[in-house]
C-alpha cells in the first residue's frame, strides 16, 4: 500500500499492484515515527497487497514547520510597524 494523504481525519491508500485507493477510518490507524501503523491490515481485493504499516506523513505538519518559521518574521514586522506609526504620530 502506499500512502496518498489524510482527509477529513481518514487515510488514503492506493494499491501498490492495481491501484485501487482504500479508505482507512479515523479508529482504525495510528501515527508513527515511519507514518502509519493500521489496525487491522487493510486487504486489497486484487489479493496482492495486504498491510499492517504505511510509510509516510502527513501533510499538514510542513505547515506547521512553515508557520513557526515565519511566525518570528511576522511578530518583528509587527513591531516595525508600529514603530513607524508611532513615529509618524
Amino acid at each position: 500500500m502506499k500512502y496518498i494523504a489524510v482527509t477529513n481525519g481518514n487515510l488514503e491508500l492506493e494499491c501498490s499492484s492495481c491501484g485501487m485507493k482504500h479508505i482507512v477510518l479515523k479508529g482504525n490507524f495510528a501515527e508513527a515515527s515511519f507514518g502509519y501503523e493500521l489496525s487491522p491490515k487493510v486487504l486489497c481485493s486484487c489479493g496482492d497487497d495486504a498491510a499492517a504499516r504505511v510509510d509516510g506523513k502527513a501533510k499538514r505538519s510542513g505547515f506547521l514547520i512553515l508557520f513557526f518559521l515565519f511566525l518570528p518574521l511576522l511578530l518583528l514586522l509587527s513591531q516595525i510597524i508600529r514603530a513607524l506609526l508611532g513615529s509618524i504620530s
